[in-house]
């Protein structure tokens, strides 16, 4: 694109594109659960059928990037009381990865989650989906340039019994597979590698098929798995203190069961844990703007953290992704759409989250995406502009980007991690054109003035 005016007609529009596609997915995008089995290839997705949450989250971040660093803390010791539902100790059968050339260019990326400023993983099938197609991960430690195939030999092709339904990586050594029957009732069979991919292992069976991995050490994971109607979420999550071997049911939170202390099923909801011990669940409503709810038994009970409404008027609020806490200070983003226009602001505690005040960023209402880098430390993406503070708020800098020119799409966040992917202030990771064969993933190293394109598989 030449001329000025070009330009800024191109990011009047930009603007216009990120404010109305969150705000009509507000309205509209509460049409996706947990119980649509099969992507629009016919491939089984598993617990990467997105809830109707993480759908207007999207709407949110139409330029979205992964924040992944996760703090690694004593082991959690506290289990439900509920009987284990692995069947006993974990086999020791390996399966290794072949080296092998890119995948063709028709596959489809399914994730990819980059887990520092320059290694990244990425989740891929290729061909009509289920059954007998192609299937993997890849992995780079070199920023993108080059890849290497991490896929478990026996996975490489999609069968009914043996389809891959979730995929985590927590850092660049230690990541999980799960896989199995597409079957709604069908337990998972669970495999890992500490070594980047070189290995697998079979390490135990995950309860019951459509779990959200996510862990926070090597050893503490949860599968969490969402339910219900339109504006409702019925919540299970089950519990591991031993990298997937064993695996308890914590707390269950459904019309027809109630544990003790568990989440209620009003309002849509995701899940993320920030430590062993402590979590959030943070809802997002038909109307209205719910509490946010936090755990400090690894998930077992909740209690509801009443937040301050903003002074202006919304029908509907939600917050963007679990809060960032460092000791007692930490930082959530939190959209309110209007009938005209999106808000964002950043609430912000130094209580380790017994109250919050908000922070309102600067200039007309704008959709942002927002990154709490830190609880102290954040951007907020919208279209080629980045606000940056890095003392919570109280002073703001504009960075212009060199990327406003294109037209982003819609990216998914997984459960549980933030809208926002600077490993640090000056490395970033960001998507555009959504998930599949259109996405396009983009580095930079300079605090997001520049962003140089970064190959993914197949894409």
């Amino acid at each position: 694109m030449t001329g000025d005016s070009e330009t800024r007609s191109s990011d009047e529009q930009l603007d216009k594109l990120l404010g109305n596609a969150y705000e009509s997915a507000l309205g509209l995008g509460w049409n996706l659960g947990v119980d649509d089995v099969l992507g629009a290839s016919g491939r089984p997705r598993g617990s990467r059928v997105r809830n109707r949450f993480g759908v207007v989250l999207v709407a949110a971040a139409i330029l979205v990037v992964f924040f992944v660093p996760l703090p690694h803390l004593s082991v959690f010791d506290r289990l439900s009381r509920q009987p284990s539902t692995s069947p006993g100790p974990s086999t020791t059968t390996t399966t290794r990865p072949t080296r092998t050339t890119l995948p063709a260019s028709s596959i489809t990326v399914e994730s990819v989650i980059p887990v520092g400023a320059t290694d990244v993983w990425a989740e891929w099938y290729s061909g009509g989906g289920y059954p007998a197609s192609p299937q993997g991960v890849q992995r780079s430690s070199t920023a993108g340039r080059t890849w290497t195939d991490a896929t478990p030999s026996n996975l490489k092709v999609v069968t009914k019994d043996n389809s891959i339904s979730d995929f985590f990586a927590l850092d660049a050594d230690h990541a999980w597979i799960t896989y199995g029957s597409v079957n709604s009732e069908s337990p998972q069979t669970i495999v890992a590698t500490s070594d980047g991919g070189h290995d697998w292992q079979i390490v135990g069976r995950i309860p019951k098929y459509g779990c959200s991995l996510q862990f926070v050490t090597v050893n503490d994971g949860w599968c969490s798995i969402m339910g219900g109607e339109m504006g409702q979420s019925d919540v299970w999550i089950y519990r591991t203190v031993d990298g997937g071997r064993h695996w308890r049911l914590v707390s269950v939170g459904s019309v027809q069961r109630h544990t003790p202390g568990a989440l209620p099923t009003n309002c849509d909801k995701t899940v993320g844990f920030v430590s062993p011990k402590i979590g959030w669940a943070v809802p997002y409503c038909n109307v209205g703007f719910g509490p946010l709810y936090e755990t400090t038994d690894g998930g077992g009970t909740w209690k509801a953290t009443k937040i301050e409404v903003p002074s202006f008027t919304f029908y509907v609020g939600g917050f963007l992704g679990v809060p960032v806490l460092q000791g007692r200070s930490g930082a959530v983003g939190c959209s309110f759409a209007g009938r005209t226009s999106t808000h964002i602001i950043v609430y912000v505690t130094a209580n380790a989250g017994a109250s919050w005040h908000e922070v309102v960023p600067p200039g007309p209402a704008r959709g942002w995406a927002v990154d709490i880098i830190t609880p102290s430390h954040w951007r907020l993406v919208s279209g080629k502009v980045i606000l940056g503070t890095d003392n919570a708020g109280r002073s703001w800098r504009t960075i212009r980007s060199n990327i406003g020119n294109l037209n982003p799409g819609f990216a998914v966040a997984r459960p549980g991690e933030t809208l926002g992917g600077f490993v640090n202030d000056d490395v970033g990771w960001m998507f555009s054109g959504g998930v599949g064969s259109n996405l396009a993933l983009w580095r930079t190293i300079d605090g997001g003035v520049i962003w140089n394109h970064v190959a993914v598989p197949g894409v």
